[in-house]
C-alpha cells in the first residue's frame, strides 16, 4: 500500500461478524488489515496503521476506512473510492482482495492487497466468564463507583503504583489542576452498567458490558489487566 507516496506494509488481517447497520438483524462482517499484530479482542480500539472494509453478507462493501500511522506520517481517510471484493464469506475462512487508487483532499492512495482471515472460536481467545464478569467485572463495577464519589485523594489512594505514576506524570506535563484531573477521569463514564460476560486470557480481562450514554443504548468491551493483585482498567471502547 502506498500513501502520499511513502510505502506502508500491511502484514495482518482480521475478521469479525458484527450486525450491518443498513439492514436490521442482517450480519455484515468488518475486514481489518493491519501493519502489526493486534490481539483479536482489541481491534476495536485499535488506533495504529489500519485499512478497514465493513462487507454485507453478500459480499457487496459498505464501508472503507484508512488510518495511518508512522514515523513520517499521520493521515485518516474515509469512504475510499477503490474496489472491494470478498470472494469467501465462511464460515470458516474468509479470502478477498482490496484495489484501486484515487485522492481525498491533500491524500493519495495505492492499495492492492490480499487477504485471508477467519473469525476464532471463543474457546481460542479465552475462558469464558460469567455474569457479572467475576472478580474482573467486580473491580470495574467497583472503579466506577469510585470515580463517581468525586473524591480525587480516595481514587489515587486505590490506584495501583504504576497507574498513579502515569497519572501523575500527566498531570505534571499538562499542568492540570486537581479539578482538570478528576475531569479527565470521569469523561466518557456511562451509566446503567452491567457486566453481561466476557473472557480471561492469563492476566487481561475483557469484559462484555452494557449500559447508557447521555441516555442512549450502548455496549462496551472493557480491557482489565491484573497489576500487583488486583484488577485494573487498561482500556475500553464503546458502541451506540
Amino acid at each position: 500500500m502506498i500513501i502520499n507516496g511513502e510505502s506502508v506494509a500491511i502484514k495482518h488481517a482480521y475478521v469479525q461478524a458484527q450486525e450491518n447497520p443498513l439492514e436490521e438483524g442482517e450480519q455484515a462482517f468488518l475486514v481489518t488489515l493491519t501493519a502489526e499484530p493486534v490481539p483479536y479482542l482489541e481491534i476495536d480500539s485499535y488506533h495504529g496503521t489500519s485499512l478497514q472494509v465493513l462487507f454485507a453478507s453478500d459480499g457487496a462493501s459498505i464501508s472503507r476506512n484508512l488510518f495511518v500511522v508512522t514515523d513520517t506520517l499521520q493521515t485518516s481517510i474515509s469512504g475510499l473510492d477503490f474496489d472491494a471484493e470478498l470472494s469467501s464469506a465462511g464460515p470458516e475462512e474468509f479470502r478477498g482482495r482490496m484495489r484501486g487508487s484515487g485522492e481525498f483532499f491533500d491524500d493519495s492512495y495505492e492499495i492492492d492487497l490480499s487477504f485471508v482471515a477467519r473469525i476464532p472460536r471463543p474457546e481460542e481467545l479465552g475462558e469464558p466468564l460469567p455474569a457479572g464478569g467475576g472478580a474482573p467485572g467486580k473491580a470495574y463495577l467497583e472503579s466506577v463507583e469510585l470515580l463517581a464519589t468525586g473524591d480525587l485523594k480516595l481514587i489515587r489512594s486505590k490506584m495501583p503504583a504504576e497507574k498513579l505514576q502515569e497519572l501523575d506524570e500527566l498531570q505534571q506535563d499538562l499542568e492540570l489542576s486537581d479539578t482538570d484531573v478528576l475531569e479527565f477521569l470521569t469523561m466518557f463514564q456511562h451509566t446503567d452498567l452491567e457486566v453481561v460476560g466476557g473472557l480471561l486470557a492469563g492476566d487481561t480481562a475483557y469484559l462484555d458490558v452494557k449500559g447508557k450514554s447521555e441516555g442512549e443504548p450502548a455496549t462496551g468491551r472493557i480491557k482489565m489487566k491484573l497489576a500487583e493483585g488486583q484488577w485494573v482498567l487498561s482500556g475500553e471502547s464503546w458502541h451506540q
